[in-house]
């Protein structure tokens, strides 16, 4: 008894190529999928009392739960991004010649926030 291998009908091969065609294009354009954020920023402006930006200022954050310190300096008008941060506890300490230290205990940072700017 012989066997016999089953061949694709005229009909059936359009369809097979269409098909394998269609899963090439959607593999082509689809795009992967972004990972949760985990992490968000922190930006602000140090201003002195009359709201006049204050230059070459140093603000450093403080992760309560880690330790860990990040410090930048304000650019010339007085603005500062902390950049990627994890959520959690800080403390914000601002520093500049010729003016007081401020100290920001407490400052609580969430999932996925972009803090709103904050002035010290």
């Amino acid at each position: 008894m012989r066997k016999y291998a089953r061949r694709a009908s005229g009909y059936e091969l359009p369809f097979l190529l269409a098909g394998a065609l269609l899963v090439a294009l959607i593999a082509c354009f689809v795009q992967p999928l972004s990972a949760q954020e985990s992490r968000g920023t922190i930006r602000g402006e140090v201003t002195d009392p009359t709201h006049a930006a204050v230059p070459n200022a140093k603000v450093t954050l403080h992760n309560a739960f880690t330790g860990v310190e990040v410090i930048k300096q304000v650019d010339t008008s007085g603005f500062y991004v902390f950049d990627p941060v994890i959520p959690g506890t800080y403390r914000v300490v601002v520093e500049s010649p010729g003016f007081e230290k401020f100290v920001k205990r407490t400052l609580s940072f969430r999932l996925r926030q972009t803090s709103p700017s904050t002035r010290f």
